[in-house]
């Protein structure tokens, strides 16, 4: 069994320089989820059913700046503000990648 962080991923950072007064930012880009395979749970979830309940994430959280997250994963589905991470700001499908 390997821990998350002994794992390699494929992703794509990206840093937006910041203009005078305003700070950088660093953008990450790679799978999100995966449909129709089995993950770390050991449950399949078909694409379709990921699709359709990322498009209702991405209209009511992703639109509205409002997708936040932390580090670590929380013990209830209230984030904490002061331990917020990171904000997704765009999410879309590619194949059975999300």
């Amino acid at each position: 069994m390997q821990l998350i962080t002994e794992e390699t991923f494929d992703v794509k950072t990206t840093i937006e320089e910041g203009s005078e007064g305003k700070k950088s930012k660093l953008f990450i880009e790679g799978i999100f989820m995966q449909g129709d395979k089995r993950n770390r749970n050991g449950r399949i979830y078909p694409s379709s059913i990921l699709e359709s309940q990322m498009n209702s994430y991405v209209t009511e959280f992703v639109n509205n700046n409002r997708s936040l997250g932390e580090l670590n994963h929380p013990s209830g589905p209230t984030i904490n503000l002061d331990k917020v991470s990171h904000m997704i700001v765009e999410m879309k499908r590619d194949g059975s990648d999300f």
